[in-house]
């Protein structure tokens, strides 16, 4: 989708609508971003893919990460260089004017494509987190794991910003913070030599992600 636009769109970057970003709301896609940068979830699914080999999946989930912040870097200003004040929440509606609706489309296609494959690989992840850790029936655990986000849609949960931001910053945050803990308890008890600073870089860790929830919970309860 980023070359795509990128090709297409380019020309029609203005510099003056970078200048336009209010640095007063500069928290406010700290969710967002997070969820967009977030992929533990499925890290046990890459390691079945590599067979175990922790050297490349240490790599792997490295590289993913770079890549993953370049793109959405690149994304963002291509989006705010061609819309500016226009920008809409999910990023494509609001280059209509200048790309006209034939691009818009196919943007369209590739985006629903990216955002069902995403779906599906946190759906099949949900499920297995159900069904083999919380010992629910495997039909139960695909059900919850493939419909419950539909029906949150469907009684009016459709705020994009809103949503994502929320489960980026509280539930991503949380999750961010257990895996800390448990990391660290595991280096604690390994008795690594590298404990203290480890445990002084999870400490801080901690403190940013248990910021960013409350705060989240009070830009989302002001309403943005």
């Amino acid at each position: 989708i980023i070359i795509f636009l990128f090709i297409f769109g380019v020309g029609h970057i203005d510099t003056e609508n970078l200048k336009s970003v209010s640095w007063g709301y500069f928290f406010i896609p700290y969710g967002v971003i997070l969820f967009s940068l977030w992929g533990t979830s499925i890290i046990p699914e890459i390691k079945e893919m590599l067979d175990g080999d922790l050297k490349l999946l240490r790599k792997v989930i490295i590289w993913g990460i770079c890549l993953a912040a370049f793109v959405s870097l690149l994304f963002s200003l291509l989006v705010i260089g061609i819309s500016g004040e226009q920008t809409s929440q999910e990023g494509l509606s609001g280059l209509e004017g200048r790309l006209g609706q034939r691009v818009l489309s196919i943007g369209y296609v590739f985006g629903i494509i990216t955002t069902f494959t995403s779906f599906i690989a946190l759906g099949l992840t949900t499920k297995k987190i159900l069904w083999y850790d919380y010992g629910l029936n495997k039909r139960i655990a695909w059900f919850i794991g493939s419909f419950i986000p539909l029906f949150l849609f469907i009684i009016g949960l459709q705020n994009f910003i809103e949503i994502i931001g929320l489960t980026g910053a509280v539930m991503l945050g949380l999750d961010g913070l257990l895996v800390t803990v448990i990391f660290l308890k595991i280096k604690k008890q390994d008795k690594s030599r590298n404990y203290i600073k480890l445990k002084i870089v999870g400490t801080l860790l901690m403190i940013l992600l248990s910021l960013g929830v409350i705060l989240e919970f009070f830009y989302f309860i002001k309403g943005y």
